[in-house]
């Protein structure tokens, strides 16, 4: 029976070492695979951390995010700020704020 890193009688199971013993293994490649194990693990809790902190945001300060930036956009891109141009721009910062809002909603 294996636990997917070592077998029943304690040899790796992958990289350059599969199949030794444990304590055949380098000390230098087993801090090479803690530190490269801590590295995922840090990154996993640290996307574990943002959807949590996500799921905790208030829909209000979501919805003042949205329309501070849709305001700035809409500034910058008008067709009457920019002679006449921008009007494709324009548009499209109006559809996606548009489907932003209805996300938030949701």
């Amino acid at each position: 029976m294996t636990d997917g890193i070592l077998t029943a009688d304690g040899r790796l199971t992958f990289g350059k070492y599969e199949g030794s013993l444990l304590s055949d293994v380098p000390e230098s490649y087993l801090q090479f695979i803690i530190a490269t194990n801590q590295n995922t693990i840090d990154a996993f809790q640290a996307e574990l951390d943002r959807r949590s902190r996500a799921a905790e945001a208030s829909l209000s300060w979501a919805q003042k995010i949205i329309e501070a930036g849709f305001r700035e956009l809409v500034k910058k891109h008008h067709p009457d700020v920019n002679n006449g141009s921008g009007s494709a721009e324009t548009r499209e910062i109006l559809a996606t704020v548009d489907k932003l809002r209805e996300l938030v909603r949701e």
